[in-house]
């Protein structure tokens, strides 16, 4: 990492560290590299963690190559004329708050890293989020489990009925996970529309 803001205290723990060196950050790298396209790892801790409010996180990875060069479309070019990497890092915790600020959610949900239901891979918690953990201990009316793609990443989505979930409301778990997987690429893109301009501003100046 050459290159990071704001520096503040949380991002100068990450200065300099070499992503290459940790498997799960690896493997997105290489994604990226050898598709051209955005790609999301899969769950870290990020090192600007501290010891207090840990996260989960993830990276969000869009490779530069040299285009002087002419057209780079195949793997081998890619991985040739490979210049680095624009990335993002995602607390979960915090971009869900902000992505679902000011709605009402009537069904409460975890996030898996990967394709099924694993606990060491949990990434979110609507319950704990919310401070409602103790909902856990009541048995859900609907459940339901869905696996989504981001941005080359697959991630399992675990639906629960909360208590005050309506007994007609049935039907809107469905339309809730198209719902959330479109609100979380929308995000996505404007993160890399934002990071791109950002390095392109660097550049020229």
């Amino acid at each position: 990492i050459i290159f990071l803001e704001p520096f503040d205290f949380r991002n100068q723990r990450a200065f300099g560290y070499d992503m290459y060196t940790e498997s799960m950050r690896r493997s997105g790298l290489q994604a990226a590299r050898d598709t051209g396209l955005p790609v999301i790892s899969g769950r870290v801790i990020l090192l600007q963690e501290t010891d207090e409010g840990v996260q989960p996180g993830f990276l969000m990875y869009l490779p530069v190559y040299d285009i002087s060069v002419g057209n780079i479309d195949n793997v081998l070019d890619r991985r040739e004329h490979l210049r680095g990497f624009v990335y993002a890092a995602f607390r979960m915790y915090d971009f869900m708050e902000k992505l679902f600020a000011g709605q009402e959610i009537t069904v409460d949900f975890k996030i898996y890293d990967g394709n099924g239901i694993n606990e060491e891979l949990e990434m979110y918690d609507s319950l704990r989020a919310s401070g409602n953990a103790e909902e856990e201990l009541c048995s859900p009316e609907f459940t339901t489990v869905r696996t989504i793609y981001l941005a080359g990443r697959p991630w399992t989505i675990e639906y629960k009925s909360s208590v005050n979930f309506a007994a007609g409301e049935a039907e809107r778990i469905l339309p809730l996970v198209v719902l959330l997987a479109g609100m979380f690429m929308s995000t996505l893109l404007t993160a890399i529309v934002y990071t791109v301009r950002s390095s392109e501003r660097r550049a020229v100046g």
